[in-house]
């Protein structure tokens, strides 16, 4: 004895489905980045300040760069993320990047645009 079952796929459907994937990664992913620019500026150690006003989100799409240091005219960014033989490190953006749920905060997106 055998059991079937006929489905029937309509491709639009497949369609807005891919493309609410892909808009929810990108939505996603760029959310994702402002967090962790928001969290590393407010955890960067401060002096004049330069080095919290130095960060930058890069890129687009899925493919996002966030860094810090840009303009400075010396190391400072990386000096102080990983530290000096004369000073500890003072991390922000690699803590950061481990603070934010970056999957979680696609999955919501996804979830969003899923119709």
């Amino acid at each position: 004895m055998t059991i079937s079952a006929t489905m029937e796929t309509n491709l639009q459907d497949f369609l807005t489905v891919s493309s609410a994937i892909h808009e929810g990664m990108t939505e996603g992913i760029t959310t994702a980045a402002k967090y962790i620019l928001d969290l590393a500026t407010q955890l960067a150690p401060e002096d004049q300040g330069d080095l919290k006003r130095s960060g930058e989100i890069g890129g687009s799409g899925t493919d996002i760069t966030i860094s810090f240091g840009n303009g400075l005219p010396d190391d400072r960014a990386v000096a102080q993320e990983y530290g000096t033989i004369y000073m500890p490190a003072q991390p922000y953006l690699s803590v950061a990047v481990k603070e934010i749920d970056v999957l979680q905060v696609v999955a919501d997106a996804v979830r969003r645009r899923l119709p």
